[in-house]
């Protein structure tokens, strides 16, 4: 009856009570967990396929340590090859020696350029163009004009001042 165990052997007959063993909500347990399981192994698989192409996605983007440069003065111009730390300090090292101050050296002036000199470099400018000496010499020569003039009107005055005083007697 699915819970007795009877064993006849001739005349002698054996039973025994097995319903201890039902486990029956065990398996049915286990086969819940199986069905999960496999569900939880679809969901592996389907990463480890995205993660193996994500894998691919960055060794294909990975710099190749065949470009590395240690070439400090950045001379290939190379749109594969990427410098090292060492690359690019020997690069800015030797940019900024080259660019020490050497100072002022020389100032010169002919009448017309006006020369600046700093070290190997070397800068000259027209400044003709601001000369107005013949404005200065024209204003000279009104200053000189006018001074005649107040000379003249401050003798004029004079010789007002005495008439004027001579009509008043």
């Amino acid at each position: 009856d699915g819970t007795d165990l009877t064993v006849e052997e001739g005349t002698t007959s054996f039973s025994a009570d097995i319903s201890a063993l039902d486990d029956s909500a065990g398996v049915a347990a286990n086969a819940a967990n199986i069905t999960t399981n496999a569900g939880n192994i679809a969901t592996n698989t389907t990463n480890i396929t995205a993660n193996a192409s994500d894998i691919t996605d960055l060794q294909n983007d990975k710099e190749d340590t065949a470009n590395k440069s240690n070439d400090g003065t950045l001379a290939d111009n190379s749109a594969t090859d990427f410098p090292t730390e060492q690359a690019v300090k020997t690069y800015v090292d030797t940019q900024v020696a080259a660019a020490a101050d050497d100072d002022i050296t020389d100032v010169t002036f002919d009448g017309t350029d006006l020369t600046v000199e700093e070290g190997t470099t070397s800068f000259s400018a027209d400044i003709s163009a601001l000369d107005d000496s013949a404005g200065v010499a024209a204003n000279a020569a009104n200053i000189t004009t006018n001074a005649a003039n107040i000379t003249t009107n401050a003798g004029n005055i004079a010789t007002n001042t005495t008439n004027i005083v001579g009509i008043g007697r």
